[in-house]
């Protein structure tokens, strides 16, 4: 790196004594030899005139001097620095017009050079000493490592690498017109306070020298720092709403990105859901049993880094207690007829087909359907016990056990046999995707219906998803299973494995 020369170059007149006793004191640069032949060339004089220094500049390279000076008639010079309050002799040179420094101290910028001549006597003649400057000014290295080391909702910590030769740093912030320093700081740390709860925010350091004119001279900026303040603590947690085996939580409103809910399990808070609302159901729980709930607000960067606030108070709820009933060996949980893996209906139970009710609303369903442009119709209502024992065994046959048990029900376990549901159109998965499919989805609460196998709870039912396969339960109790997105056993609360 190269210094800086600063003009005008300074003339100093120093005393012949005083010159000869640092020359005395000081370490000649020039070989013996030269310093031989040099003192011969003014012998015989009885008085000299001593030229001046004309042409002194410096160029620096961090602890390294290069003076250089134009030629003259003299013997040599002295050279010297500037440092710790004094001047300090550094060497001679004989019939030289440069030399070079090293080891000089950062903070050194002064140096000077005094010619000098000697008479046939031996006595020293001294000329005018010229001084110069040059400051080490470095080129400075790129900030790097910055990361928000901690943020809070009114706060950012930042840190960073250090960089070589620099007095300190400075921070700016991003607003709409570009970047603004909002601190300088020696460290490689700084907390940027005053900021707004869930913002994000948009940081550049730079490192910095200060010159000693009192001049600051910034590196390059660092790479851009996007993060993000913590949102407020959310507020006011409680469970509006508890069912069988759900529990429906609310909470104030908070400016975030979203909200992260976490449930007690096993002595430990362990997220469970990150709704965007002000509102979340848990659902897949226990009935009659007790569960602790607490929230936090998140909010995003711009690299979907979680930057959190503090946990809201914490809800303590149970779930409601359902009532299983059995009556002629069938099974009635809150007064619903269950048939699943769990719950069998016995051999003799036989409603003659499909229920009136039934029936009647799936007509209404259809008519409606039809109005949409939509064909609907029953391609299996109800079974039979030893229908479905024909049915599930000719699976058997065909798949194996294992196979079957994902996609037929055993008998005394099928819902057909309650005469309460129904398969439409197609019973086949390539009906997934179809019109019909999709109307049937979006619509059959409306007549009373619900999906019996949703897709996606196959772990909760036992089968696998089925649009064709409708479960009837009245408009009130099928809108409000479908409103919850759960489906049956959820809702209820009950399991659906065979035991045998």
């Amino acid at each position: 790196m190269k210094g800086m020369i600063k003009e005008p170059i300074k003339l100093i007149a120093v005393s012949a004594m005083a010159a000869s006793l640092l020359m005395c004191s000081g370490v000649l640069l020039g070989t013996q030899s030269e310093n031989a032949q040099s003192a011969m060339i003014y012998a015989g004089a009885e008085s000299v005139s001593v030229p001046g220094i004309t042409g002194l500049k410096a160029e620096r390279s961090e602890a390294k001097i290069t003076l250089s000076w134009d030629e003259g008639d003299y013997l040599g010079c002295n050279v010297m620095m500037y440092s710790g309050g004094k001047w300090v002799k550094k060497g001679q040179v004989f019939r030289k017009s440069s030399t070079v420094l090293t080891k000089v101290p950062l903070d050194v910028t002064r140096f000077s050079v005094t010619p000098f001549i000697c008479d046939n006597n031996g006595k020293y003649h001294y000329g005018e000493t010229v001084e110069t400057e040059c400051e080490f000014i470095p080129e400075l290295a790129k900030v790097t490592g910055l990361t928000a080391a901690e943020t809070k909702d009114t706060s950012v910590r930042l840190s960073w690498s250090p960089v070589k030769y620099a007095d300190g740093y400075g921070v700016f912030l991003k607003y709409t017109e570009g970047y603004r320093e909002v601190a300088k700081t020696a460290g490689t740390s700084y907390t940027v306070t005053g900021q707004p709860p869930s913002y994000r925010r948009h940081f550049i350091v730079k490192a910095y020298y200060k010159t000693s004119d009192g001049r600051i001279v910034y590196g390059p900026a660092s790479d851009q720092l996007k993060t993000a303040t913590c949102p407020a603590t959310v507020s006011g947690l409680k469970a509006s709403k508890s069912t069988y085996n759900s529990i429906t939580l609310s909470w104030n409103r908070t400016s975030c990105s979203q909200y992260i809910v976490y449930q007690m399990k096993n002595g430990k808070w362990v997220r469970i859901a990150k709704p965007t609302t002000n509102s979340y159901t848990v659902t897949g729980l226990d009935n009659n049993t007790a569960y602790k709930f607490v929230i936090r607000a998140c909010k995003l960067d711009d690299y979907n880094k979680e930057h959190l606030g503090w946990l809201s108070n914490i809800v303590q709820v149970k779930t409601a207690k359902n009532t299983i009933t059995t009556k002629n060996g069938v099974t009635y949980v809150n007064g619903i007829l269950i048939a699943n893996k769990t719950y069998a209906l016995p051999a003799s139970y036989n409603p003659g087909g499909l229920t009136k009710e039934t029936y009647n609303a799936f007509v209404e369903m259809r008519n409606a359907a039809s109005r949409d442009g939509i064909s609907l119709w029953i391609c299996s209502g109800f079974r039979s016990y030893d229908t479905q024992r024909w049915l599930y065994q000719s699976y058997v046959n065909r798949d194996g056990k294992a196979a079957a048990d994902t996609y037929s029900a055993r008998a005394g376990h099928s819902e057909h046999q309650t005469g309460l549901a129904m398969d439409l159109n197609y019973a086949s998965s390539w009906f997934d995707n179809t019109n019909e499919a999709r109307w049937i989805a979006n619509n059959c609460w409306k007549y009373g219906f619900i999906i019996r196998y949703p897709q996606g709870k196959q772990n909760v039912t036992g089968y696998k998803y089925e649009s064709w396969h409708v479960r009837y339960l009245g408009k009130d109790l099928a809108k409000k299973v479908y409103d919850s997105g759960l489906c049956l056993e959820e809702y209820l609360g009950i399991t659906s494995q065979y035991n045998y």
